[in-house]
């Protein structure tokens, strides 16, 4: 976003909202796989799913919010993408750190 000139191209806008819907798609491709079953040891595992989906929801309502920017680009149109991508970052970054923790990986893939 910080790259888009100020105000932004059509075409700037038209590639904000194409990479917009290719990273949701993402998200629901990475989403598509995972599920925990309720165990002893796989509790912790549970805790760590629900983190990564509500910050993948966060971040798909991100991508939802600049496709509308991208339609109608004004300040108050970036408010709610700021608020879910940060949102996102969070819990996202908590859960994939937790499970790679967990693992005993290093390097977490973090947004």
């Amino acid at each position: 976003m910080g790259a888009l000139a100020s105000p932004p191209t059509e075409h700037q806008l038209t590639r904000v909202a194409r990479a917009a819907q290719e990273a949701n798609k993402r998200i629901d491709e990475a989403r598509s796989g995972w599920t925990v079953t309720e165990s002893g040891e796989e509790e912790e595992l549970s805790t760590i799913e629900t983190q990564l989906t509500e910050g993948s929801d966060e971040l798909k309502n991100a991508m939802a919010a600049l496709v509308t920017y991208a339609g109608n680009p004004n300040a108050a149109a970036l408010m709610p993408y700021t608020m879910h991508i940060k949102s996102g970052r969070e819990q996202w970054n908590e859960g994939i750190s937790q499970l790679w923790y967990l693992t005993k990986r290093s390097k977490p893939p973090t947004v």
